[in-house]
């Protein structure tokens, strides 16, 4: 009941008030109206914009989704904000994020850049070569390399150091390709003797093929790499830190990487 009934129900049905109960009473409900009355909404939750590129199944556009996009922006929900994805090539986003043009980027490889702030690495990368178990390669150092024919990404000779560009300038065939889907293609072709790529993107290419040929993996030459999102802002960067935490620890993190699969 509102304290206006109250006093109402007090005035109207015979009750012997004193007058100074009924002072009181007017005076709870004017305290009650103002309050209510100036009670401000519930703050609006700030919109970010997190731009990334095209790369399953890390970065997916259709649907929006993927390992990359879902646990960056599960953590930053968590901490109550909302996630705007903006899809470009990965160098525009930078420049973006330097111009505050967008909020966050993801992923990046380098953990110190220069007036931005890194968060925590929120996924592993496991660089792999893969070869066909009727074609055998003997892998022992990344200077093996230089054996084989090689198909990798674009932009590789960046990622792996000195020791993998000479292998790479030494090997009989070197190709880089920005469609990482065609490298599944070269393997099973025999265009190439190994392919250098993500573990988790072959094996979401291969499974868009229909191919079912057997093939190896080499998982012992190359380190795991973690991702990380760049913000141009501190405050938010540790939002993201403590949301990766929490949603590691309720399950929401996990149920990402089971969404995907390949651990």
């Amino acid at each position: 009941m509102w304290p206006e009934q109250s006093v109402t129900n007090l005035l109207t049905k015979g009750h012997n008030v004193k007058p100074s109960l009924l002072i009181m009473s007017v005076w709870l409900l004017l305290v009650t109206l103002t309050a209510y009355c100036d009670t401000p909404p519930p703050e609006a939750k700030q919109t970010l914009i997190l731009a990334t590129s095209e790369g399953p199944p890390y970065m997916i556009r259709e649907p929006v989704g993927g390992l990359d996009i879902e646990a960056v922006m599960s953590a930053l929900e968590q901490q109550g904000y909302q996630v705007q994805v903006q899809f470009m090539s990965l160098h525009r986003a930078m420049a973006e994020l330097q111009m505050k043009r967008v909020d966050v980027i993801v992923p990046s490889f380098a953990p110190n850049q220069e007036d931005l702030y890194t968060g925590d690495p929120h996924i592993l990368y496991h660089p792999t070569l893969f070869s066909l178990k009727n074609n055998p390669v003997s892998l022992t150092s990344i200077n093996d390399l230089k054996r084989y024919r090689l198909a990798t990404f674009q932009g590789a000779t960046g990622y792996f150091g000195p020791q993998f560009i000479a292998a790479s300038q030494q090997a009989p065939d070197y190709y880089e390709h920005r469609d990482m889907s065609r490298l599944v293609d070269l393997l099973m072709n025999k265009r190439t003797d190994l392919v250098l790529l993500d573990r988790r993107i072959f094996h979401y290419f291969y499974q868009q093929s229909e191919f079912q040929t057997e093939f190896d993996e080499h998982h012992h030459i190359f380190s795991h790499v973690p991702a990380m999102p760049v913000f141009n802002n501190s405050d938010i960067r540790d939002d993201y830190n403590k949301g990766l935490n929490i949603i590691k620890s309720n399950g929401v993190y996990q149920a990402v990487i089971d969404k995907y699969g390949h651990q």
